[in-house]
């Protein structure tokens, strides 16, 4: 996987661990609190394909971009989806309200 492209060799137990130690930390990076305001709120969802038990499949990544009075633009969120639905969207519009939004 790694070696073709890279000529490096990596153990899955390295990649396991590494993949755990980041989606801790972008779990925490996804609850943090939304205490700033924002004039302008960017969301929209993208179809990506994932390969998942040897298959691919096409999901819905949704980003949030804040863009702060200040112009400063923050990314919000990341989520990833079954497909692009209204009802998955209506629930990301709904957590980031009760993060502070």
């Amino acid at each position: 996987m790694v070696l073709e492209p890279y000529g490096i060799d990596v153990s899955t137990d390295l990649i396991a661990r590494v993949t755990d130690a980041v989606l801790e930390k972008f779990s925490e990076w996804q609850n943090r609190p939304l205490g700033d305001t924002y004039s302008i709120v960017n969301f929209n969802s993208i179809r990506v394909k994932f390969r998942e038990a040897g298959a691919v499949t096409a999901r819905a990544v949704y980003l949030a971009i804040g863009i702060h009075k200040t112009e400063h633009k923050s990314v919000l969120g990341l989520w990833l989806g079954a497909h692009e639905c209204a009802k998955f969207g209506l629930s990301v519009l709904r957590e980031l309200k009760m993060r502070g939004l």
